[in-house]
Parts: C-alpha cells; sequence; structure tokens
C-alpha cells in the first residue's frame, strides 16, 4: 500500500477503522502477530501538507520479522529507501507501546466531541494553517482473555491532520497526546536507526 496517495484532510480529519468484534476488551487482552517477513503489522508516515511535490511522505513499515523498511521522499538529503532489522524483544516492545497508547481503542467520535466540548467551555476555537497528516496502520491478533472469546483479528487505521500540534492544545486529552507520543517514537527510530539501503537486502 503506498501511503504517499492519501490526500490530505483538515486539521482534525480523522478516519476510524477497527475490524473486530464490538465486545472486544483490548483492556483484557494479549495480543500475538504475524512474524513472517512479508507480514505488515504497522505502517506509519507523515506528509506535509505545505510541500508541493509528488513525492513528500515519509513512511516506516514494519514486518513481522523485526525488518522496518524506511521511506525519504525526494525532498529530504537522504532520500530513498532503506531497512533496518529490530530484534525480537525491541518488535515486542514497540508493539506493545503501540497497544498500551491506545492506538487500537483510537475513536475518532471520542476526540471530536471532547475536542468540541473544550473549545466551547473555553470560548477558544483552534486552527492549524497546512497540518502535517499522520496515518497509522496497525495488524495484530488479539487474544481476549481466559475464558472468553477466542481470537480476533484486529486492524486500525488512523488519520490525523496536526497530530503534534493537537496533542499540545488539547493536552488533557490522553488519546491524543499517547498517540502523540507514538509517533515521536516512530519518528525516532527513522532518525536514528541504523540505515542500510535497501536494494541491499535485494541482493542478500
Amino acid at each position: 500500500m503506498s501511503l504517499s496517495d492519501k490526500p490530505a484532510r483538515s486539521a482534525m480529519a480523522l478516519a476510524f477503522l477497527l475490524a473486530a468484534p464490538e465486545s472486544t476488551s483490548w483492556a483484557e487482552a494479549t495480543f500475538s502477530y504475524s512474524k513472517g517477513a512479508n507480514d505488515v503489522v504497522l505502517e506509519y508516515s507523515r506528509t506535509p501538507a505545505e510541500l508541493v511535490a509528488e513525492d513528500k511522505t515519509t513512511s516506516a513499515t514494519v514486518y513481522g520479522d523485526g525488518t522496518v523498511v524506511i521511506h525519504f521522499p525526494e525532498i529530504h538529503v537522504r532520500a530513498g529507501d532503506y531497512f533496518t532489522t529490530l530484534a525480537p524483544n525491541e518488535l515486542d516492545q514497540l508493539l506493545e507501546d503501540v497497544v498500551n497508547a491506545g492506538v487500537l481503542e483510537f475513536s475518532a467520535t471520542e476526540v471530536e466531541a471532547m475536542q468540541q466540548t473544550t473549545v466551547d467551555q473555553t470560548g477558544i476555537g483552534f486552527y492549524i494553517s497546512d497540518p502535517d497528516l499522520t496515518t497509522f496502520e496497525l495488524s495484530l491478533e488479539i487474544n481476549q482473555a481466559e475464558g472468553k472469546a477466542a481470537l480476533a483479528k484486529a486492524t486500525q487505521t488512523i488519520e490525523l491532520s496536526g497530530l503534534q500540534a493537537n496533542a499540545r492544545h488539547f493536552s488533557q486529552i490522553t488519546q491524543l497526546t499517547q498517540l502523540a507520543a507514538i509517533e515521536r517514537q516512530m519518528l525516532e527510530l527513522i532518525r536514528y536507526a541504523q540505515l542500510t539501503p535497501l536494494r541491499q537486502k535485494a541482493q542478500q
């Protein structure tokens, strides 16, 4: 899937998809994931709205075997595709952090309602000019608590414009601040991981 093809949204546009039973209680569940080299378990991307370029999205695609493919757009000094590899415990920790941050439970309706309540109470509106578009896509297998429902497939897609600015302005909304923290974690991985050109992986 090419995340760079996704359209820009308004300052708080969110897309929500949860393909799992409505009765699922993530707080009482454990998760696992496919460990195949071709199985994507997490995708993250960030697209600046103000840039006029066909290729302007920075992305990280995490596979079940720990491979992380990172794309830098043509405007970046490191333009191109690279990869790094997470150890099993590092991948487990990353996905655990994502789950614990409530990514599977993220609700656009709840967030928008809390934002509107804050605006109504304070009388102060909030607008972001040319916000970056952040996208998360997560695919896990959920094992609910013992004695309850069996394995369920859980996928979540979130698209949110101006995530960091919204999280700072609406700092009382935990869903926003936790998601913003996960984005910063992904950006650290992109910026500081030891990267190898992807073409070298194909030669291995």
